[in-house]
C-alpha cells in the first residue's frame, strides 16, 4: 500500500491522502461491510490519530475493527491487528464488536 509507505517515511499528509483514495476505491468496488474496507478504515485511522485527527481517527478506527471482525472473526490475524490499532489509539477492544 502506497499510503503505508509515505507513514513509513514520516510524509503524513501524503499518506492521509493516498489512504483516502485507497478507501475510496474499495468502497466503490467492494460490498459495504467486506473486510477490505474495514481495512483501509482502521489504517487510515491510525494514520489520522498521527497527525492529530483524533475524533475522525478513532471514528475510523472503531468502524474498521467493527467491519473486520464481523466478516472475519475476532481471532483472525487481521481483525486483532485492527484491534490492537483501535486500542494504540485510546479506544477499547469491545469498540470492536
Amino acid at each position: 500500500m502506497r499510503g503505508l509507505a509515505l507513514a513509513g517515511k514520516g510524509d503524513h499528509p501524503a499518506a492521509v491522502r493516498a489512504l483516502r483514495e485507497s478507501l475510496a476505491l474499495r468502497r466503490a468496488n467492494y460490498p459495504a461491510g467486506h473486510w477490505a474496507i474495514g481495512s483501509s478504515e482502521s489504517v487510515l485511522g491510525a494514520e489520522l490519530l498521527a497527525t492529530n485527527s483524533r475524533t475522525e481517527g478513532l471514528q475510523l478506527l472503531q468502524a474498521g475493527c467493527r467491519i473486520v471482525t464481523k466478516a472475519l472473526g475476532p481471532e483472525h490475524p487481521m481483525a486483532k491487528k485492527a484491534t490492537d490499532r483501535l486500542v494504540a489509539g485510546g479506544g477499547t477492544r469491545a469498540a470492536c464488536e
